[in-house]
């Protein structure tokens, strides 16, 4: 294993407890600060706070040494793979404020699957430094995934203690990824077609 910290202090992570078990392999990694790790497993968002245990990085390494691909990250740095024996795709971990963002969009003929799409209810959750790089980016990711805005509506920066239970885990996933977008379709109507 790659040493973690340079500090005296052994590195610690917060763990999610199905891969500290063994039951599941871990699917993300995140180096938060100076001996400081996160490591999840499949569907770890779902899992509220008393989901995860904090132990010596040394302890999950040896439970999961398919870790130690992911532990030369840098401070700041996130590791994740799609499922516990794939490649780890590297980037970083988001910061900033978390904003949502609603919109009523149309496809294109990229997101319309033959017609069967006539518009969506899309709501893009973006964890930025202010509200205009957020929302840059919210709308950069609808035209390149194949929608046309034709109505905004709500824009705030989001209180999570303030969300419901489904709403928290579409916050906990934009912590993550840093955006996602999250649609609501439905189908054309007569004067669509």
């Amino acid at each position: 294993m790659k040493s973690a910290s340079s500090s005296l202090a052994p590195a610690q992570a917060l763990v999610h407890r199905p891969v500290l078990a063994g039951r599941v392999p871990a699917t993300y990694v995140a180096h938060r600060a100076m001996g400081d790790w996160f490591i999840g497993g499949p569907d770890f968002v779902h899992d509220d706070g008393t989901g995860f245990e904090r132990v010596a990085l040394e302890v999950i390494h040896a439970v999961d040494p398919s870790i130690g691909a992911a532990l030369d990250l840098q401070v700041g740095g996130c590791a994740f793979r799609r499922d516990g024996h794939g490649t780890w795709q590297r980037g970083r971990i988001p910061h900033g404020q978390t904003f949502v963002f609603s919109y009523e969009v149309r496809p294109t003929e990229t997101a319309s699957e033959a017609g069967s799409i006539g518009g969506a209810l899309a709501h893009c959750w973006v964890v930025a430094r202010q509200v205009k790089e957020a929302e840059r980016r919210a709308l950069r990711h609808l035209d390149e995934s194949g929608w046309v805005v034709v109505a905004e509506g709500r824009r705030q920066e989001v209180d999570p203690e303030a969300l419901d239970e489904s709403a928290i885990l579409f916050f906990r996933q934009a912590q993550i990824d840093g955006l996602l977008c999250v649609l609501h379709t439905f189908p054309p109507e007569p004067a669509d077609a």
